[in-house]
């Protein structure tokens, strides 16, 4: 039911009768009803308005309008109408957002097309028709053709000895490609004949891996925070190979850079220092540190800092008198006189340790727990010793696994940063101690 109480096919009827009132053909709205919710959609988000018909119509028809441009405002972008196809293998809009499967899919370019019919916007063609099926092509080709005077002909009507009169005529014709047209091809690809309700475009059955990667986000999300134990099970392993690096934004990977020095910019620490400021364990990446690597601890040096200062109190101000946070950076690095030198950030292991006096927002429990394609990377959540933790694949062979701890009302969020693939990133921590523990 949409906001005007209606349901589809009475929403649509309405909508085609009184296009008159509106600035564009009735092809645009029989071209978002064949294709989808789309107009249900718009009309529960409050773009569709109907009103009485006007005093002077004597047709009585009632009087509409559809806010194109707001609406598609809202269906890009991240909007509040947005929806990723479920074609999972395509990552042309890095920002849209995946659906619940469960729900019918809308692409945002038929409802772009169907503007475009009505004069709202302008169309790039290439970009809208590049990702269109072809059950959904030929509904696009009956709106198109049902939108131009291709269903009549125009001529002159000559006299009798052949020479044209000025009296012209038309005849008709029938449309270049019908809806009817349109239907067949819709049952011949779909094996679908429901009049009764829309059509909407389904997953090319050229991509059987975005079949089953849908399945297997489907199983994800129906089992949230799932135990992560050694060895990892082939489920949690299949999520965890699925998450996509970042999209946008990608760091370049340059190899030749030299190594930073640990130099006089920061000041070190031990661990032992670290724990006892934060009364808990650091975490130990124990075949990390079995190979040969030690944990370096450190935070910047500011102006005010001398060269051995403790670790700031809790709830310390800085000297413009705003609250001070406090980052320690972890640092596993080779043990040995090469210590003081760590390697480029594509190939080490870090970590971060923060504790803000600023109010945190509580976990929202409507949140996507697994998601594998994000501008910022692929990401799932599980349950290691009781913790919550995330894993996140950012850029190529880089994950980033993040987690809160509260100790005595105070909560420190923690994030290690591994230069490899999820499964071997998440298989490092479980076997190490103290990582994480809740």
């Amino acid at each position: 039911m949409g906001g005007h109480g209606l349901e589809p096919d009475e929403l649509a009827r309405t909508l085609e009768h009184a296009f008159g009132e509106l600035s564009g053909p009735p092809a645009a709205v029989t071209l978002l009803h064949r294709t989808g919710n789309w107009l249900s959609a718009l009309d529960a988000a409050g773009f569709i308005e109907i009103g009485p018909p006007h005093p002077d119509d004597p047709d009585a028809r009632p009087r509409a309008t559809i806010a194109w441009t707001e609406a598609l405002a809202a269906a890009e972008h991240g909007g509040a109408l947005a929806s990723r196809s479920l074609d999972l293998h395509l990552d042309d809009d890095p920002y849209a957002v995946e659906p619940d499967p469960d729900q019918p899919r809308r692409d945002v370019p038929v409802l772009r097309l169907a503007a475009g019919l009505a004069g709202a916007v302008a169309v790039d063609l290439r970009s809208d028709l590049s990702g269109l099926d072809r059950p959904t092509t030929a509904v696009l080709l009956a709106a198109i053709s049902a939108a131009t005077q291709a269903h009549v002909q125009q001529f002159r009507a000559v006299r009798e000895d052949g020479r044209p009169s000025s009296r012209g005529s038309m005849r008709w014709v029938g449309p270049l490609y019908d809806w009817s047209d349109a239907e067949a091809e819709v049952q011949r690809w779909t094996g679908s004949n429901d009049p009764s309700g829309p059509w909407r475009q389904g997953r090319l059955s050229l991509y059987p891996a975005a079949d089953a990667e849908a399945d297997l986000l489907r199983a994800a999300l129906a089992n949230p925070y799932p135990v992560a134990e050694l060895p990892l099970g082939d489920h949690l392993r299949r999520v965890l190979e699925a998450l996509r690096p970042q999209s946008v934004g990608r760091r370049s990977r340059r190899r030749a850079r030299l190594a930073d020095d640990v130099d006089d910019s920061v000041l070190r620490y031990t661990r032992g220092e670290v724990e006892d400021w934060l009364g808990f364990p650091l975490p130990s990446l124990t075949p990390l540190e079995a190979s040969g690597f030690e944990l370096i601890c450190r935070t910047a040096k500011h102006f005010w800092n001398g060269d051995a200062d403790p670790l700031p109190a809790r709830g310390s101000l800085l000297p413009n008198g705003e609250p001070l946070e406090v980052s320690i950076q972890l640092l596993w690095v080779p043990r040995g006189p090469d210590a003081a030198r760590v390697a480029p950030d594509e190939e080490r292991v870090t970590g971060l340790v923060r504790w803000s006096p600023f109010v945190r927002l509580a976990e929202d429990p409507s949140q996507r727990t697994t998601s594998f394609t994000e501008p910022a990377g692929g990401y799932t959540r599980v349950t290691v010793n009781s913790t919550r933790i995330g894993v996140q694949h950012g850029y190529p062979g880089h994950t980033r696994i993040g987690w809160s701890r509260d100790v005595l009302g105070e909560q420190y969020n923690l994030a290690l940063h591994l230069p490899w693939e999820p499964v071997r990133a998440l298989e490092l921590v479980l076997a190490s101690r103290n990582a994480p523990t809740s």
